[in-house]
């Protein structure tokens, strides 16, 4: 897939290159950790915003405030991916008229009782 050309009016993204470095005591950092993650901030945001900067809107909390994943079940992301695989093959059929609708609705139909089975949850 080639790749898109930047748009020639898009301004240029400013990056922070500049450090402030300061000594803390481990609890200070600790304390500040805590108020910046009840702030919902990173903790360069939550200096910045209190040394007067503004915040920008874009800004990200830092990795380490971010919160976990979801855990799913592997089972049930395999079966997804069934029917993801289901559909594709069933549009590639409409596509290439290789199907005719009553095919089409057949299988659909097959997808939607195994759907409601795992949701109902007697796969």
């Amino acid at each position: 897939m080639p790749k898109k050309d930047p748009d020639p009016e898009a301004k240029p993204r400013k990056r922070r290159t500049a450090w402030v470095h300061i000594l803390l005591f481990p609890e200070e950092r600790l304390v500040w950790q805590s108020m910046a993650k009840d702030a919902g901030l990173s903790l360069a945001d939550f200096i910045r915003q209190r040394v007067g900067q503004p915040v920008l809107l874009h800004s990200r909390p830092s990795p380490k405030h971010r919160s976990a994943p979801p855990v799913a079940d592997p089972e049930l992301i395999r079966q997804i991916a069934w029917f993801g695989n289901n559909l594709n093959q069933i549009a590639r059929g409409v596509n290439g008229r290789s199907m005719t609708g009553i095919e089409v609705l057949i299988r659909i139909a097959v997808i939607e009782r195994d759907l409601k089975k795992i949701l109902d949850g007697t796969h």
